[in-house]
């Protein structure tokens, strides 16, 4: 019987696993395509003045357009440096609450 129980907890703690596992990745792929779009917006605003006629006449010169490319590139590489690091440390917990070493 307590066989059967350990059997039983087991299963729930491997269900729970793979659901923080598959939240973990979930998070990563929307911080993701979040990163992603804000990078696209970034480089847009920097080749098109917003608003129309509305918009301050301040010209974007190339260095400050690659500037704020490079700055969006960064973040989009910080925002994927964390998630990855984030899901590594939650499988590794996982790992370790189920007895791998």
């Amino acid at each position: 019987m307590q066989t059967q129980d350990n059997n039983e907890l087991r299963k729930n703690d491997e269900t729970e696993q793979g659901l923080n596992i598959g939240r973990a990745v979930v998070a990563w792929l929307v911080a993701a395509v979040l990163a992603v779009t804000f990078a696209a917006l970034i480089s847009f605003e920097a080749q098109a003045a917003p608003f129309g006629s509305m918009s301050l006449d301040l010209p974007v010169s190339r260095d400050s357009e690659f500037l704020l490319l490079t700055l969006a590139a960064v973040a989009v590489f910080a925002v994927i440096f964390i998630m990855w690091r984030d899901f590594v440390r939650q499988t590794s917990r996982s790992l370790r609450q189920n007895g791998h070493r």
